[in-house]
């Protein structure tokens, strides 16, 4: 009936082919933090399970707390997804220091580049419009299955998203959907060609 209830459910989907002991949780109303892990998500057979902002609810609790989950990721910042929560789902875990976060998608994004994809060689990169989402979510099954993160922009880069990508060498840059100024998939090109 509801998007916490969806992503719960497809949770539940991929536990019986795969044993769920990780989680990324998203913010219901914070899109962009969530579209910024999925391809990594999609890549680990991990569930992205949707939260309100002060927590999950009584179905996803139960979920975690019966699989055992202690492996998970708060994506998203304060004002998407509360201390409240993550004390929630953390009660006898200390997770606390699993929140992955910046002032804006961009920054998010950025961070979600730099804990999750820390190595120099990377399969790919995808860049998709930051304000029309949709075009990140089509990409996302491609992303995942070329190991590629996905970057948001749109008519400039965020500086930690350049700094992200500073030090990292792919061949395979794709431009997914409209609306990326040029001179943003020139500079990505000139940070990841080396």
């Amino acid at each position: 009936d509801t998007r916490y209830q969806t992503s719960i459910n497809i949770a539940k989907e991929i536990d019986k082919t795969n044993n769920v002991s990780k989680l990324y949780i998203g913010a219901g109303n914070g899109e962009a933090d969530s579209l910024s892990i999925a391809s990594l998500a999609g890549k680990e057979k991990t569930p992205i399970v949707l939260t309100q902002k002060d927590g999950v609810d009584n179905e996803a609790e139960q979920f975690i707390k019966s699989n055992k989950v202690s492996n998970i990721y708060f994506i998203g910042g304060v004002e998407k997804i509360s201390n409240k929560a993550i004390a929630q789902v953390g009660a006898n875990k200390d997770i606390s220091n699993n929140r992955v976060a910046g002032q804006t998608r961009q920054e998010t994004n950025a961070k979600v580049i730099d804990k999750f994809y820390s190595q120099s060689k990377l399969d790919g990169v995808v860049v998709a419009n930051q304000d029309k989402l949709i075009d990140a979510l089509a990409v996302g099954p491609l992303a995942a299955k070329n190991n590629s993160p996905v970057i948001l922009a749109t008519n400039t880069l965020d500086k930690s998203q350049e700094s992200s990508l500073k030090g990292k060498n792919s061949s395979k840059l794709f431009e997914v959907g409209g609306g990326i100024a040029s001179s943003v998939i020139d500079k990505i090109k000139s940070l990841i060609e080396k």
